[in-house]
C-alpha cells in the first residue's frame, strides 16, 4: 500500500509534491480561527490589505479596529455635541420665552397703568363735566327773568278776580234750582250746613245771594284747576296747525306736565328752573313771535286762544250752567266773550307767573273745607256778606261751608331758594257755617302746615 502510494507520487510534478506528515496536513483544520470580533476584524484587515496592496495584513487589521473606533468615538462625539446643540437651544428657546412672559408682564404693568391714568382722568374729566352742567345749570337759572314785585302780583290778581265776582252777580241765576246737577254741584262745592244757622247760605237771609257766590265759588275753582295750575298752557295743541300727526295734539301740555312732576320727585330746585326755562321757550315775548318764519312759533299766541275757548265751551257745558240766568242767544255771545277775556286775562298773568322760580299752588276745596276759621289768618279771610272787622273774632272756629274763591300761593323765593318758605299773592275767599268744626286730625299736607303757620 505504501509502495503503490509512492509510485503514484513518483509521478506527479516534484515541485508540488509535500513532504508533511498526515498530522501537519490535518492542522489547518484543527486551527480554524473562531468567529468572535478579532477574527472578523483581522478578515476585514486581510481583505482590506489585499484590497490595497497591502503587504502586512496584521496591521489592517489594526488601522480597521482603529478606525472603528474612531468612528465609534466620532458618533459619540456628534451625538453629544448634537444633544448638547439641542439642549442649548431648547435653553435659548426657554430664555426667549422667559423674555417674551417677562415683556408682557411688563406691558401688562404699563398697561394697567396707563389704566389708572385714563380713570383718574376720566374721573377729573366728570367732576368738570359736572362743574360745566352746574354753571351751565346756574347761568340757566340767572337768565330766567327777575319776579316781579308781589305786591304788584297782589294788586293785579285782586283786579281780576273782581272781574269774577261782577260777571256772577250780572250772570248767576236768581233762585236756587233743583234737581241731581246741581246736587252734584253744590257737594262738590260746599260742606253740609246740618244746622242751618243764620249764617248759612240756604237761609231766607242769604238765599238771594247763594246763587252768586256758588257760581263765583266754580268760575274760581274752574280757573284755578284749568289756567292757574297749569304752566304749560302755550304748548296746547303744539305741532298740530301745520303737521298732522295725533301723537302731538293737547297731550304735549299734558306731556310737559307729567315731566315736570316727575322732575319735581327728583330734585325740587332743578324741576322748577327747568320749568321756568321751558315756559320761556314756548312764551315768547311778541317781538319774537311776529319775527320768527317758524309756523308753530308764529301761531303760539292762537293756540292760547284756542285753548281759552275750549275752557268756555268746558265751563258752559258742566254743571255750573245750571246757575246761570236764561238769556237769548245774542246775550249768551256776549257772556262767553266775557269768559274768553276772564280766561285770557288771568291766563297771561299766570305765565308770567310760572315765568319765575317760585311753585305756584292753588289752595281750595280739597284743602279748607270744613277746616276751622281765624280772622286775621294770612291764607283766608272771610266773605263781605260777614262783614267782619279787623280783630272780629265772633266767627273764629266756625268750619268753612264755601271756598268762594281759592288761595294762591308761591313756594320759594325769586333765587330758586327756600322752598320750605311760602307767601301768598291772594288770599282764600271763604263762607262760615255756624257749625262746629271738625275736631279730626286733618291729613298732612302742604296746605295743613299753612294753615297752622299762623
Amino acid at each position: 500500500m505504501a509502495s503503490l502510494r509512492s509510485q503514484k507520487n513518483l509521478g506527479k510534478n516534484p515541485s508540488t509534491q509535500s513532504v508533511a506528515s498526515p498530522r501537519k496536513l490535518r492542522k489547518p483544520l484543527q486551527e480554524e480561527p473562531d468567529r468572535s470580533e478579532p477574527g472578523i476584524l483581522t478578515m476585514l484587515g486581510t481583505a482590506w490589505a489585499s484590497m490595497s496592496g497591502i503587504p502586512n495584513p496584521g496591521k489592517s487589521t489594526d488601522r480597521v479596529r482603529s478606525r472603528l473606533d474612531d468612528m465609534k468615538l466620532q458618533a459619540r462625539t456628534w451625538y453629544r455635541e448634537r444633544a448638547i446643540e439641542e439642549c442649548l437651544q431648547m435653553c435659548a428657546d426657554l430664555e426667549r420665552a422667559e423674555n417674551t412672559i417677562q415683556g408682557l408682564k411688563e406691558e401688562y404693568i404699563t398697561l394697567n397703568n396707563e389704566k389708572s391714568v385714563l380713570e383718574s382722568r376720566l374721573a377729573c374729566q366728570d367732576v368738570d363735566v359736572r362743574k360745566a352742567q352746574e354753571s351751565a345749570f346756574d347761568l340757566m337759572v340767572s337768565s330766567i327773568p327777575k319776579a316781579t314785585d308781589d305786591e304788584v302780583v297782589r294788586a293785579k290778581l285782586k283786579s281780576i278776580r273782581a272781574q269774577w265776582k261782577m260777571f256772577a252777580k250780572e250772570w248767576a241765576v236768581a233762585d236756587i234750582p233743583d234737581g241731581e246737577s246741581a246736587t252734584a254741584l253744590f257737594d262738590k262745592l260746599m260742606a253740609p250746613d246740618e244746622k242751618q244757622a243764620l249764617d248759612g247760605l240756604w237761609n231766607k237771609q242769604n238765599i238771594g245771594k247763594a246763587a252768586v257766590v256758588l257760581l263765583n265759588a266754580e268760575l274760581a275753582r274752574f280757573i284755578g284747576n284749568k289756567i292757574i295750575s297749569q304752566p304749560f298752557t302755550a304748548a296746547f295743541d303744539y305741532g298740530t296747525m301745520h303737521n298732522d300727526n295725533p301723537q302731538l295734539s293737547s297731550d304735549t301740555m299734558e306731556t310737559l306736565n307729567r315731566v315736570y312732576d316727575l322732575f319735581l320727585k327728583k330734585n325740587v330746585v332743578r324741576a322748577h328752573a327747568w320749568r321756568s326755562q321751558t315756559v320761556e321757550l314756548i312764551e315768547l315775548p311778541e317781538q319774537e313771535v311776529h319775527a320768527s318764519t317758524s309756523p308753530d312759533i308764529r301761531e303760539a299766541p292762537q293756540r292760547k286762544e284756542n285753548y281759552y275757548r275750549k275752557l268756555v265751551t268746558d265751563f258752559e257745558s258742566s254743571n255750573a250752567q245750571i246757575l246761570y240766568r236764561e238769556c237769548e242767544d245774542r246775550v249768551i255771545v256776549r257772556r262767553r266773550i266775557q269768559l274768553v277775556e276772564l280766561f285770557r286775562s288771568i291766563g297771561e298773568l299766570a305765565s308770567k307767573l310760572w315765568l319765575q322760580k317760585v311753585a305756584i299752588s292753588v289752595v281750595g276745596s280739597d284743602d279748607l273745607l270744613k277746616k276751622p276759621f281765624k280772622n286775621g289768618h294770612d291764607l283766608v279771610y272771610a266773605h263781605a256778606i260777614h262783614r267782619l272787622e279787623d280783630g272780629d273774632t265772633c266767627m273764629d272756629g266756625m268750619p268753612i261751608q264755601v271756598v268762594v274763591e281759592p288761595a294762591i300761593v308761591a313756594d320759594g323765593n325769586e333765587r330758586g331758594e327756600s322752598y320750605e318758605e311760602f307767601k301768598v299773592w291772594g288770599k282764600a275767599v271763604v263762607w262760615m257755617s255756624s257749625g262746629a268744626a271738625e275736631v279730626t286730625q286733618p291729613t298732612k299736607s302742604r296746605s295743613t302746615d299753612r294753615l297752622a303757620a299762623s
